[in-house]
């Protein structure tokens, strides 16, 4: 809307703040389950170039797309249309891109994380990426989950995209605990020009460990993103860390 995109909401509950807020902001809205074709014809959804549906539960989901499917088999919609559905993390996904790949659909539908689609919304927006030099300043990421992965993940391929001259870019990555999504964002990287190094956050002071750790790099971070699911102790590092690079040279 901002954008100054038409946009029009659709809610299975009238009785609830974001359809007052929305409606407040002048955005139609369509009462009313997303699993009954009816409700979509209402939105108008066939004369659509996007439609997003951020539900949550993975089934709900899907019973959407087949609802999006069965109008898009009565009416036609536009060329460049897109389903996007959000579901619980990358690896369901992935899976579901793949089953509708293989299954064929009348039209474009892609399933999404939003904590995988985190990485490229920050680093893209990050303009001192775009403009290092041939010796970029380092990064630090903290944090241990689908988060703190994609931004990593999101670095090497802004990094690998951008013309250089053969320098790595160095990511510090301080995690809680090595588990499987650690190890498969670190995977993620072979071959990509990342000078990546990893931290296993074992002390009871976390933030003293975070300081420690920050103040060890010989040029201070260009970019700190801490992707903790904590907001109180995302805040509490995110102070740390202003209080740190503030202080180095």
């Amino acid at each position: 809307k901002l954008a100054g995109r038409q946009v029009v909401v659709g809610e299975a509950a009238a009785a609830i703040a974001k359809v007052a807020a929305a409606r407040r902001l002048g955005i139609p809205v369509v009462v009313g389950s997303a699993t009954d074709v009816s409700r979509l014809r209402a939105a108008r959804l066939s004369h659509a170039a996007r439609a997003i549906v951020l539900v949550g539960e993975t089934s709900a989901t899907t019973a959407i797309a087949g609802a999006v499917a069965e109008l898009s088999a009565a009416a036609s919609f536009r060329p460049e249309f897109c389903c996007f559905l959000a579901v619980s993390d990358d690896d369901v996904a992935r899976d579901l891109n793949a089953l509708m790949h293989d299954q064929g659909t009348a039209f474009q539908r892609e399933f999404f994380s939003l904590e995988g689609r985190a990485g490229a919304v920050i680093v893209d927006r990050w303009a001192g990426l775009r403009t290092a030099g041939d010796a970029p300043a380092p990064v630090a990421v903290i944090g241990s989950g689908v988060v703190a992965r994609s931004v990593v993940t999101a670095l090497a391929r802004q990094w690998t995209d951008r013309p250089r001259t053969g320098a790595s870019l160095e990511v510090s990555w301080l995690v809680r605990e090595h588990n499987a999504v650690v190890t498969r964002g670190i995977n993620d990287l072979d071959g990509a020009p990342i000078a990546l190094s990893t931290h296993l956050l074992a002390s009871s002071d976390t933030r003293g460990e975070i300081a420690e750790q920050l103040q060890s790099d010989r040029t201070p971070p260009a970019l700190v993103v801490v992707a903790e699911r904590d907001d109180a102790e995302a805040l509490s590092i995110l102070a740390t860390a202003d209080q740190v690079t503030r202080g180095m040279p």
